[in-house]
């Protein structure tokens, strides 16, 4: 029985560590969705009742796009792996990753549009690679 409590509460604060890892993202997302100038779509996995791909884009909103960083900069501690990429002279996060989700931005110099994608499960892996693959060549 007290190995079952221990499995239990080890996959529990697993859980539970992964989601603190990207607590800053995770409520800046949370905003964004009561902010009605930001488009949202979501692709969920209904027989898992998950979301499988969240993306959010805002445009010429530099408070937002400064909150989205300062969120990177807070979770950075806890990613497992950081891409960056020098934007109007100054490097900035384009992946963040932790163990089970992947956060990616892209931000369009013209128009001054962000696009943060939220990604998890195996969509991670195949994501990492290509954009590995971007920084490498």
């Amino acid at each position: 029985m007290k190995a079952i409590t221990i499995i239990v509460f080890l996959a529990v604060g697993s859980l539970f560590a992964d989601l603190v890892a990207q607590e800053h993202i995770l409520s800046f997302i949370k905003k964004c969705e009561s902010i009605e100038s930001v488009e949202m779509d979501a692709i969920r996995n209904p027989k898992e009742n998950n979301v499988t791909l969240l993306a959010i884009r805002f445009s010429d909103n530099d408070d937002l796009l400064n909150e989205l960083l300062a969120a990177f900069k807070a979770d950075e501690p806890n990613a497992n792996e950081i891409i960056e990429r020098k934007v109007d002279g100054k490097m900035m996060p384009s992946m963040i990753t932790f163990d089970e989700v992947c956060f990616s931005v892209k931000i369009a110099k013209e128009t001054k549009t962000v696009s943060l994608t939220q990604m998890n499960g195996d969509k991670i892996k195949s994501k990492i690679a290509a954009e590995r693959r971007k920084h490498i060549h």
